[in-house]
């Protein structure tokens, strides 16, 4: 039977703020609770209540069962981020999991939370945790407070990881034109850093073997400096704590390859066996020489899916547009020293320079604008092929081949993938 709960605020900002992101996120199907009912006088909302938090839950379960449901909390902290809303009080008392046998989570409390479609209007009514606030964030809570107490004409706290007072009177009247936490960037780095102590958090609740792995996931969140490492230690994290037992899904089956799965009407009951998702028997009889063909194609595909090409950074890739423009340089450089003669195709190159650097810089302020700028870079290589070709005959091969060097050295590093495991 669905449950509700009525949440009381202190004043109508943050009522009215929980409440915009709590309907901007139940619009789009995310993970939160649905809201029931508000009222601005009386400063309360009423919203679905499903389940026990994830708090709970870890006193009643096994261990194997909590790192499930850690993992579908995590998932629901990720899928929230994604739709542009930061929580910064991970904890498991703000999880909520109606099952622990099909864990799905909900997320409550957005008291503090960024979220650049909602910036906020006032200093989070936080005291900095140094074990689930990222540094970055932490720095930007104390600026706000120190800016609040500046205002007000009293000296701050010593320290804003203690209790201190906030003279409520003037917190209500404070309307600052700027915060800085609207300002925090690489939040999913941010997230990434509570989720770190959410997993140690639980850790403390389970035996030592159990403790130990979730270590070592918290370690790798709270090790993340950019959105995409955030990304992938969260997508990592996720897929190590959820369950082994996962819902059997079909096999595309090749052409050339026979069939070998079991006939359709044959159910793990009426077997009597576990199938894996190999198509073998899980028993542990199966032996490397019996899997079919099919399997082993599936686990070189898995296998490839394990590297991913890992972006390069924006400094990096600067560097590396700048080059091809040095060897265009050069090339004007030898055609007036080697050849004494400013040539028609130098002019031409300098006066095609001017909208590939256009090209160049506009693919430098795009975040997926890499293709842009390999495809701008080869036909700067294009260009200095043909100019490499008429200075040849001029200056000699030596002078021609070396305007090329630069080029060559910057497409090369812009176009060469990295790869990166996948955990």
């Amino acid at each position: 039977m669905d449950q509700s709960f009525t949440k009381t605020f202190e004043d109508e900002y943050n009522l009215s703020r929980e409440l915009a992101l709590l309907n901007d996120l139940g619009q789009r199907a995310a993970p939160v609770p649905r809201v029931l009912a508000s009222d601005h006088r009386a400063l309360t909302i009423t919203m679905e209540h499903r389940g026990q938090s994830l708090a709970q839950w870890t006193h009643e379960l096994p261990d194997d069962q909590v790192m499930v449901c850690l993992g579908a909390a995590i998932a629901g902290f990720d899928r929230v981020a994604r739709m542009g809303v930061f929580h910064v009080d991970v904890a498991a008392r703000n999880v909520l999991l109606e099952s622990a046998s099909a864990p799905k989570a909900q997320i409550i409390d957005f008291a503090a939370a960024l979220c650049s479609r909602f910036p906020l209007q006032k200093p989070l009514w936080l005291r900095v945790n140094p074990s689930l606030h990222h540094p970055t964030l932490a720095q930007a809570i104390e600026d706000d407070w120190e800016q609040f107490f500046k205002s007000i004409g009293r000296p701050g706290p010593g320290s804003f990881i203690e209790d201190f007072d906030i003279p409520w009177e003037h917190y209500s009247q404070y309307w600052p034109a700027t915060l800085a936490v609207n300002g925090v960037n690489h939040l999913h780095a941010v997230l990434a850093y509570g989720l770190a102590g959410l997993v140690r958090e639980v850790g403390r609740s389970l035996a030592t073997d159990g403790r130990e792995r979730l270590e070592a996931v918290a370690q790798e969140l709270a090790d993340c400096q950019t959105n995409a490492e955030a990304q992938r230690a969260i997508g990592a994290a996720t897929r190590a704590l959820s369950s082994d037992n996962a819902t059997p899904m079909p096999r595309a089956q090749r052409a050339d390859t026979s069939p070998t799965a079991r006939p359709a009407s044959a159910s793990p009951k009426e077997s009597g066996r576990a199938i894996n998702t190999y198509g073998s028997e899980a028993d542990g009889s199966t032996t490397e020489g019996r899997r079919s063909k099919w399997a082993k194609e599936a686990e070189s595909e898995e296998t490839q899916r394990s590297v991913v090409i890992d972006e390069l950074p924006w400094l990096t890739r600067a560097l590396l547009a700048a080059l091809p423009l040095l060897g265009l340089w050069l090339t004007d450089y030898v055609y007036q020293s080697q050849v004494a003669v400013l040539g028609n195709n130098a002019f031409y190159s300098a006066l095609v320079c001017v909208p590939i650097v256009v090209l160049l810089l506009v693919s430098l302020t795009q975040s997926k604008g890499l293709n842009l700028q390999r495809v701008s870079m080869l036909v700067l290589a294009f260009l200095q092929f043909v100019l490499a070709q008429d200075l040849w005959p001029q200056a000699g091969a030596i002078w021609a081949a070396l305007t090329l060097v630069p080029g060559v050295i910057g497409i090369v590093g812009v176009i060469a993938p990295r790869r990166r495991p996948i955990d």
